[in-house]
């Protein structure tokens, strides 16, 4: 089985911190990496902390030499990974091991975010759709290119809520982690139906969870879909939180907050109704 992996820093998830980060990126594009060799890998850090206001991209040990810090180094040794997850720059390992210089390469994405051309909800959206393994990121990124497979996880996730919400009513139209671990993660390609299937079944005669996927990182990347608005999270139940698919929106033209779909917003206007729809919208995601 190859293993799902995300960041677990979700407080550096929302969109305010990681378009911040983009920001003070930018300002040090081209710049060596490696903090041994380059002092202003630590003006870059302190920039960080200043700009997004989050303290953890500063080591807890100030040794003043940052590559010996007992939380990992320099930013690029502490957040490398999570700066690459979100697209923002290039992994410097990925270059290295490319036979380049390991210096901070922006992506297309990370330099728009960073001159404010991309919106929250945007941001929320590009990740979903985008983020696939392989994820060059991550350390079984060669693993999965040798496997000839490709997952998009978040899509995959929203697809199966969906699926659940047309098999089995809107009661049933949420995961667990658990049941992601073992009915989604083993799947070698976004079955939803299959998944669903299963899940469903397995709802009605529990089975014991046996995968071995890390379920620290499921909950990181089920936090990181809460906060794009399209699942939220059911924590009535302390032994096992579920995470529903949102179908409440707010409408663009009557601005009031609706379930599934609503016709509204044209009173006094002499125009016809507006219908909109929140599963339509989350189903754009991937149909799109």
């Amino acid at each position: 089985m190859l293993e799902w992996h995300f960041e677990h820093f979700k407080t550096f998830y929302t969109y305010e911190i990681i378009q911040q980060a983009a920001v003070s990126l930018i300002l040090f594009e081209g710049e060596n990496t490696d903090a041994s060799k380059n002092a202003r890998m630590l003006q870059l850090t302190k920039l960080l902390v200043e700009n997004t206001g989050h303290p953890a991209w500063m080591p807890a040990r100030d040794t003043g030499n940052l590559e010996i810090d007992n939380e990992g180094g320099s930013v690029f040794r502490n957040k490398a990974r999570l700066l690459s997850t979100f697209y923002l720059c290039v992994p410097p390992s990925f270059l290295e091991e490319n036979g380049l210089k390991k210096e901070i390469v922006m992506t297309n994405f990370g330099k728009a975010l960073a001159l404010g051309y991309v919106s929250e909800k945007e941001f929320y959206d590009f990740m979903i759709k985008k983020f696939q393994y392989p994820h060059p990121a991550f350390d079984n990124y060669k693993e999965w290119l040798e496997s000839g497979l490709v997952i998009r996880p978040f899509i995959f996730i929203l697809k199966t809520l969906v699926k659940l919400l047309e098999s089995g009513g809107y009661q049933n139209a949420y995961l667990t982690v658990d049941e992601i671990c073992n009915f989604l993660v083993p799947l070698s390609s976004e079955d939803e139906a299959l998944a669903a299937s299963k899940i469903l079944e397995n709802r009605l005669n529990p089975q014991p969870i046996t995968s071995a996927q890390d379920k620290r990182k499921i909950r990181e990347m089920l936090a990181f879909l809460a906060m794009s608005e399209y699942v939220y999270i059911d924590s009535t139940d302390s032994r096992q939180e579920k995470y529903f698919l949102n179908l409440i929106d707010r409408h663009s033209y009557e601005k009031t907050y609706y379930f599934h779909t609503r016709s509204a917003g044209g009173a006094g206007t002499g125009q016809k109704k507006y219908k909109e729809s929140k599963l339509e919208k989350i189903i754009k995601l991937w149909e799109e």
